[in-house]
């Protein structure tokens, strides 16, 4: 896929764990900053670490989407700044991030260091609308760091775990992992080690893939 206003790039593989897409640079010779946006509030964000060892992570705290201060209900906290400004955090390569009403855990891979900041929306004491109901969190990438080659940034991203805590709004992938008489990658036991696959696998993705269609000659 290539887009005709904005130098990005991506394929699209069956069977591959990342959603991949490769942003080049501008019309000013500086590269494409993506954005990251959910429908779902956000749990936790960690950087550069392993999400299985909160000690070995660096924690992140968003600002809220209007950026203003908000009393957040005690049982229901989002890693949110307590002046709802949002800060910048330096990312080395991975971010790992779950999401509340989806209770997707996601990881997000960069082929190069960069600044991010995110913004979140968030459970008031007091429940009220917010600015956006359409997105409830965002990460957007504000600074790439360039280095002597001039080359794309890639960013991948895989879904970690679809069923973190079970407590989301989302049961039906909750309820088909019961069924089954195995662990799977997204069990607690397991995620871990997947995590440590995927960091193994990134940016690992296809360049020019091929689509065919075979008939038999029968």
């Amino acid at each position: 896929l290539k887009w005709n206003h904005v130098n990005m790039k991506s394929s699209i593989v069956r069977g591959m764990p990342f959603s991949t897409v490769r942003f080049g640079q501008g019309k000013m010779k500086k590269s494409i900053l993506p954005k990251i946006t959910s429908g779902s509030r956000l749990v936790s964000i960690l950087l550069d670490g392993d999400s299985s060892d909160e000690t070995n992570s660096k924690k992140m705290k968003c600002g809220t989407l209007d950026g203003k201060p908000v009393v957040q209900d005690p049982n229901k906290k989002a890693p949110i700044t307590s002046d709802g400004k949002a800060e910048v955090f330096h990312v080395k390569r991975e971010i790992v991030f779950h999401l509340a009403q989806s209770d997707f855990t996601w990881v997000a891979f960069f082929s190069k260091p960069v600044k991010v900041r995110c913004y979140s929306d968030a459970m008031p004491f007091l429940s009220v609308s917010g600015a956006r109901p359409d997105i409830q969190f965002q990460l957007d990438v504000v600074e790439v760091d360039e280095g002597e080659v001039e080359d794309e940034l890639v960013v991948q991203m895989a879904l970690l775990n679809e069923c973190t805590t079970g407590k989301g709004i989302i049961k039906q992938h909750c309820e088909h992992l019961k069924n089954l008489d195995y662990e799977t990658i997204s069990s607690e036991n397991k995620m871990s080690e997947y995590l440590k696959v995927l960091r193994r696998g990134a940016m690992m993705y296809p360049t020019s893939p091929l689509v065919g269609t075979h008939f038999p000659e029968e």
